[in-house]
Order: structure tokens, then C-alpha cells, then sequence
């Protein structure tokens, strides 16, 4: 579970915390996608963890690095979503397909502002297949 604030201390909801909550709310019903970005402290962080931490999906963190790759995101979600084990690109790519089909999630991309074409390429192929159950939450700055 991500934890969202120092013990004893207390979240103050704001317009903007409710907007971001109200917005992944209808993201993750629909299986669809939602940016959130804002400059450095502006609370994309706190505002995103106060939503989840009120869902009962399983939320798989994603951090991208930079200059990742569609090899290392596909391994990472693999490791996450399926089995901590190495296979073939190709094997890989299927399970993650198949996984994301049948196992609703939130899927939660960290530092989206590192996503090139390659890995913006692979998560919208990931999540693509009309079957999926997968939300993707983006985080990042501008």
C-alpha cells in the first residue's frame, strides 16, 4: 500500500485533491487513462496516493528511468504484474496482454514525463486490446 503522510498528520481536501479523485475514479471504471501533471510540489503526488489508497484494485507502480526503454518497461510490469522470471520479448509482451485482460488493476506510471516513443508506444499497445481492465494513471511534471 503507498503511504500518503507522516503519522498524526492530517489531509486537507481541497478542489483540487477532490478534481484528481473524481477524475480517476471515472478513469478506473472505464479502463482508460489519465494525466496528471503540475510542476514540482504542486501536490500530484499526495492527491493521486489520498485516491488510491481508497481502492481495493491492485495498484502496480510503474517508475520510469530515464531513457527507458519498451524492453525494460514490458520486464518491470512483467515482474509486477505475472512472475519475477525472464522470458522471450515476444512471451513477455503476450502474458502482460493476457494479464492485463483478465486481472482488473491501476496500473500507476511514476516520472511520466520520461515516457519517449518507445514506452508511450509499448503502454498504448499494452492497452489497447479492447478486453483490457486496466486503468494507467500518469504522473509527472511538464
Amino acid at each position: 500500500m503507498l503511504t500518503l503522510q507522516p503519522v498524526g498528520a492530517r489531509l486537507v481536501r481541497v478542489p483540487a485533491l477532490r478534481d484528481v479523485a473524481d477524475a480517476a475514479e471515472q478513469v478506473v471504471r472505464g479502463h482508460h487513462t489519465l494525466a496528471v501533471c503540475g510542476e514540482i510540489g504542486t501536490g500530484k503526488t499526495v492527491a493521486v496516493r489520498h485516491y488510491l489508497d481508497q481502492q481495493t484494485l491492485p495498484v502496480v507502480p510503474l517508475d520510469l528511468s530515464p531513457r527507458m526503454r519498451a524492453k525494460e518497461l514490458n520486464q518491470r510490469l512483467y515482474r509486477q504484474l505475472v512472475a519475477d522470471e525472464d522470458h522471450s520479448q515476444r512471451d513477455l509482451q503476450d502474458d502482460l496482454v493476457r494479464c492485463l485482460a483478465e486481472q482488473p488493476c491501476i496500473v500507476l506510471v511514476r516520472h511520466a514525463q520520461r515516457l519517449n516513443a518507445d514506452t508511450a508506444g509499448q503502454l498504448q499497445w499494452l492497452h489497447e486490446p479492447p478486453n483490457h481492465q486496466c486503468a494507467l494513471l500518469l504522473v509527472g511534471d511538464p
